[in-house]
């Protein structure tokens, strides 16, 4: 009698998680409202560095990857016109397949160059970069301070919620150097 009675209170409580709906990560609906904002020398860093993955998945038909040597994850997008934009994906990991090795400070100074790179988008999933290490966000975020300026996407919403995760963006522009005149 005490077993049929804790199967039941356990079908009764997995019956109820089961039959909640679940929303993945709305990486279908974030991508091609990213894409149609993006202008050329646009640089989108994903962290964690899975994230790349989805958005790939979802660029829409318009969009290319640029081929030919030292490519590398750079993209094309063919806007109305016949106007190309063109734009490229970082991730904080240097090298997958040898073990996950992170780009430092200086590294990330490098690439986040503002004058080859006047705007960064930041993308973070689950539960933000902390799940790759607190490092990683640490080194990009010494890196952007005090040469971007946050400013606030226009038509684009901060946050793309899920039940299982929510994609988070922050566009980040060159900081105008203010003259003494």
């Amino acid at each position: 009698l005490v077993v049929a009675v804790f199967a039941g209170v356990q079908a009764y409580a997995l019956e109820g998680y089961y039959a909640r709906p679940v929303e993945k990560e709305r990486w279908r609906e974030f991508t091609p409202a990213l894409a149609e904002r993006l202008q050329s020398g646009d640089l989108i860093i994903f962290s964690p560095f899975q994230g790349a993955v989805p958005f790939e998945y979802y660029l829409p038909d318009n969009v290319e990857r640029d081929t030919g040597p030292f490519a590398g994850r750079r993209w094309r997008i063919t806007k109305e016109g016949g106007r190309v934009v063109r734009f490229s994906i970082e991730t904080p990991v240097r090298d997958v397949l040898n073990g996950l090795e992170y780009y430092t400070s200086e590294e990330w100074e490098r690439i986040l160059d503002p004058r080859r790179r006047p705007r960064v988008w930041l993308v973070t999933n689950h539960s933000n970069v902390a799940r790759e290490a607190p490092r990683v966000s640490e080194a990009l975020e010494r890196a952007l301070a005090g040469r971007y300026d946050e400013v606030r996407p226009e038509g684009l919403r901060e946050e793309y919620a899920g039940s299982v995760g929510t994609i988070r963006v922050r566009l980040l522009v060159r900081r105008r150097i203010k003259s003494n005149s």
